[in-house]
């Protein structure tokens, strides 16, 4: 049979019988799992955040750009200029 070392909370061994270990270091394995399991939780959204900014960022550049051109193409027809085609060929 195997010793029984008790310690101050009742009811927790060391070691128990057959090489088994007691329910205090399950429950710490267990709360190692979640906390690992949390870090890789907190990377996961971190990424998803960080792919959400780059989109916006594209977006934004798309935007930007599109007004430029058009603010490009209503500048030249507002100067009664008959060829702003060119303009709209060349942003492209």
């Amino acid at each position: 049979m195997a010793r029984l070392i008790t310690s101050k909370l009742k009811g927790v061994s060391a070691f128990g019988p057959m090489g088994q270990r007691p329910m205090a270091q399950v429950k710490g394995l267990r709360f190692d799992r979640d906390d690992e399991q949390e870090e890789v939780d907190r990377q996961s959204v971190s990424l998803a955040g960080l792919a959400v900014t780059l989109a916006l960022v594209v977006a934004g550049l798309y935007v930007i750009h599109q007004l430029e051109t058009k603010a490009a193409v209503e500048d030249c027809l507002l100067a009664d200029h008959s060829n702003c085609d060119i303009i709209l060929t060349s942003a492209r």
